[in-house]
């Protein structure tokens, strides 16, 4: 049976945010806001799933991923 993980859902929630930001805005279709907006959300989503795995059932390859992609989100966030 397929168990399901509150970490994962919101790793792969967040991914899935950000993967739609970076289609929307690599043309500049959207106004600089919206990106920041974005990925202050999915970048919270994110971190909310990495606590989530740390607290609940840690899995060391998700977990490190998840902080990668918070960090990743956080300088793409400083950088914009």
């Amino acid at each position: 049976m397929i168990d399901l993980d509150a970490a994962t859902v919101l790793l792969q929630w967040a991914a899935g945010g950000l993967f739609f930001l970076w289609v929307t805005s690599r043309r500049r279709e959207v106004g600089i806001g919206y990106g920041w907006m974005m990925r202050t959300t999915f970048g919270l989503i994110a971190a909310g799933g990495v606590a989530a795995g740390l607290a609940l059932d840690p899995v060391p390859v998700r977990e490190v991923a998840g902080a990668g992609m918070v960090t990743a989100t956080a300088v793409a966030l400083v950088i914009s």
